[in-house]
């Protein structure tokens, strides 16, 4: 797991390849001023997930006071199947706990997630809090 500042191209190229399975596009739509800016901002941090050198997936957290949103965490699908999601996320959530005065990880899950992302979340500890319902258009 790496942490480190991202280049807007690499932020890019890491959303589209773990989001276009689950059909990520709110970010379509960023142009590279956008991106920067979200990459920039002061509660942005991000772990990268890499295995033999080679980025597979990622993590964005947004901070918010003693809380901390997972606001993007996947893989890239063709590492789905082996035994990484499991891991990749306790690394996720111990990352977001480290940070300074921490009591809380939170995040958006939907039906558009992978078929085991609920369960994996819940196998770590993470408990429902409120459930939704919301239409999206899909293209």
């Amino acid at each position: 797991v790496v942490a480190e500042r991202m280049t807007v191209s690499f932020a890019r190229w890491l959303y589209h390849y773990v989001g276009e399975t689950w059909h990520w596009t709110d970010r379509n739509v960023f142009d590279d001023d956008r991106w920067e800016t979200t990459i920039s901002a002061p509660g942005y941090r991000n772990i990268t997930c890499v295995v033999g050198g080679i980025p597979v997936g990622y993590c964005e957290y947004e901070l918010q006071g003693s809380s901390v949103e997972i606001t993007y965490f996947g893989l890239g699908t063709d590492v789905h199947g082996l035994g990484l999601g499991g891991w990749f996320l306790t690394e996720a959530l111990h990352h977001g706990f480290s940070f300074e005065g921490v009591e809380r990880v939170w995040l958006h899950t939907c039906s558009l997630d992978g078929p085991h992302a609920r369960a994996n979340y819940e196998a770590r500890g993470m408990q429902v809090f409120d459930t939704e319902v919301e239409w999206k258009t899909l293209h």
